[in-house]
C-alpha cells in the first residue's frame, strides 16, 4: 500500500511536470515563427511602405505643382483675361461717370426727391391719359379723327369770338392749320367759309393761332398776307373757303355769322 501511495505520488508529479513545460514549448515555437516571418517578409514590407509612401510624395508634388506652379493657368487665365478686357473697354466708355464717395452721398441724399419727381410725372401722365380716353369719346358726338387730332365741323353759324368760347366749352380751340396734311383735310371735310383759330382778335395787327400753336404756314388766297384792318375797329379773323382751291384762306370781319371748325389735339399733355 505504501509502494503504490508512492508510486501514485511519482506519476501526478511527473503529470504535473509535463503540463508546466508543455506551455513553455508552445510559446517558444510560436516566437520562433514570428520570428522566421518576420526575418523572411521583414524587408519585402519595408521596401513596399517606402514605396508607397515615395509614389504618394511624388502624387502630391505633382498636383501641387498643377494647382499653384503652372504659369500658363490654362483654367483660370481665359477667364481673368477676357474680364480685364472687358473692363477695359467699360472704362474707355466717355459716357462712364465715375462718381467720387462724397458725389454718391451727395446723389444718395437727393434720392427722395428725385423719387417724389417721378411719382408726380407719373401721376400727371395718368391724368394725362386718362383725359385722352375721355377725348377719344367725342368721336361718336360728331367729332371727326384724322392724325392725332379731333375736328368738330359746325352745323350752325357764330361770329368768330362766340365760335372759339363754342370749342373752349368743348376743351379745344377753333382749328389751327399746322400742315398740308391738316389743310387738305379740312378742305374735303368743309362745304362752306368756315372760321379758323388765325386772327389779331387779341394783339392789333400780329396775326396768331387762339390755341397757341406758332405759325408756321399759311395759305391765303393772296400775298402777302392782311397787315391791316379794313375798317376802323374792326379785328382781323381768317375763315377758310374750301370753294377756293388749296390756297384759301381769306380775312374777314369777325362779327360775322360764319360756319366754324373746331380742333382738339390728341397729343398727350396737349389740349
Amino acid at each position: 500500500m505504501v509502494l503504490e501511495h508512492c508510486l501514485g505520488d511519482t506519476t501526478i508529479n511527473r503529470a504535473m511536470a509535463a503540463k508546466k513545460k508543455t506551455p513553455k514549448t508552445t510559446s517558444k515555437s510560436q516566437k520562433n515563427v514570428k520570428d522566421v516571418f518576420w526575418g523572411k517578409f521583414k524587408w519585402p514590407l519595408l521596401g513596399l511602405f517606402f514605396l508607397s509612401s515615395f509614389i504618394t510624395l511624388t502624387l502630391m508634388i505633382f498636383l501641387c505643382k498643377q494647382l499653384f506652379m503652372d504659369k500658363s493657368k490654362p483654367h483660370i487665365e481665359k477667364p481673368l483675361e477676357h474680364l480685364g478686357k472687358r473692363l477695359e473697354e467699360v472704362l474707355k466708355d466717355p459716357g462712364l461717370k465715375l462718381n467720387t464717395p462724397k458725389k454718391t452721398a451727395e446723389e444718395a441724399i437727393k434720392l427722395p426727391a428725385y423719387i417724389k419727381h417721378a411719382d408726380k410725372k407719373l401721376q400727371d401722365h395718368r391724368k394725362s391719359y386718362y383725359a385722352l380716353f375721355q377725348k377719344t369719346a367725342k368721336a361718336a358726338n360728331g367729332w371727326n379723327l384724322s392724325g392725332m387730332n379731333l375736328y368738330y365741323i359746325s352745323k350752325g353759324k357764330k361770329t368768330w369770338y362766340d365760335a372759339e368760347n363754342f370749342c373752349v366749352s368743348r376743351e379745344s380751340h377753333l382749328a389751327s392749320i399746322l400742315s398740308d396734311e391738316e389743310q387738305n383735310y379740312l378742305n374735303t371735310q368743309l362745304s362752306e367759309p368756315s372760321w379758323i383759330g388765325l386772327s389779331t382778335a387779341n394783339k392789333g395787327d400780329n396775326w396768331e393761332w387762339s390755341d397757341g400753336s406758332k405759325l408756321i404756314t399759311e395759305y391765303w388766297s393772296h400775298h402777302p398776307r392782311p397787315s391791316k384792318v379794313s375798317r376802323k375797329g374792326d379785328r382781323g379773323c381768317t375763315l377758310i373757303n374750301p370753294s377756293m382751291g388749296s390756297r384759301n384762306w381769306i380775312y374777314a370781319n369777325c362779327h360775322e355769322p360764319r360756319n366754324w371748325v373746331c380742333k382738339e389735339s390728341l397729343a398727350v399733355g396737349k389740349k
